[in-house]
């Protein structure tokens, strides 16, 4: 049966294939990766499974991100209006837990304000918190990779050197997490980590 199934799966035009980006694209609730795979899942389905299966999904998805009436404190969001005034509530209190350093709850407030804003399709408003999401996160991983750091140096200080590799391997994993998030000097800090890690593991 496996024969039959790869002749029923044309290759898949160009044209299809930026169909299907647009469809899963629409759907908001999946990360970039989660999108991608189904992409490529989809690509290799028939046409007809693809478009039955496409349909199902966006149902399903409609019923889910369907603009819902909800309060955020004092505001009610029942309308586009409403959803900004509430984004901007959101970003307020995501701005008062990170000048506390409540990084945590800084990227929360901003998710659900992202949320928010996406589902009542405020894209200009969606693009700037994802930024600053991105931005925050790399500011929490930073401090963390500090903080490691720092530990490490005590360890080696007390010669404990299987702790102080441990730490820079920990630490060299956060800077590979900032990497991640677009931030493209991190490949130095990388190598540099892992190399005392390394270091380190040989003295322990």
């Amino acid at each position: 049966s496996n024969k039959i199934s790869t002749i029923e799966a044309q290759p898949i035009s160009q044209q299809e294939l930026n169909l299907i980006n647009q469809k899963v694209a629409s759907l908001t609730t999946l990360t970039n990766d989660e999108r991608q795979k189904l992409v490529n899942d989809l690509g290799q389905l028939g046409p007809i499974e693809r478009e039955a299966y496409l349909s199902s999904l966006t149902k399903q998805h409609k019923i889910v991100s369907a603009p819902i009436k909800t309060t955020i404190g004092t505001i009610t969001v029942d309308n586009k209006k409403s959803a900004k005034k509430g984004v901007n509530e959101l970003s307020k209190r995501a701005k008062i837990a990170k000048g506390k350093k409540n990084y945590q709850k800084t990227i929360e407030l901003y998710q659900s304000a992202a949320i928010l804003a996406s589902n009542w399709e405020l894209s200009n408003e969606f693009v700037q918190i994802e930024e600053i999401i991105r931005k925050s996160k790399i500011e929490d991983l930073s401090l963390k990779k500090k903080g490691l750091e720092k530990e490490a140096k005590d360890a080696v200080k007390s010669k404990k050197y299987a702790e102080a590799s441990a730490k820079y391997k920990y630490a060299s994993k956060i800077a590979s997490e900032i990497f991640k998030l677009g931030a493209s000097d991190m490949t130095k800090e990388v190598k540099r980590l892992t190399k005392k890690s390394n270091e380190y593991e040989k003295l322990k």
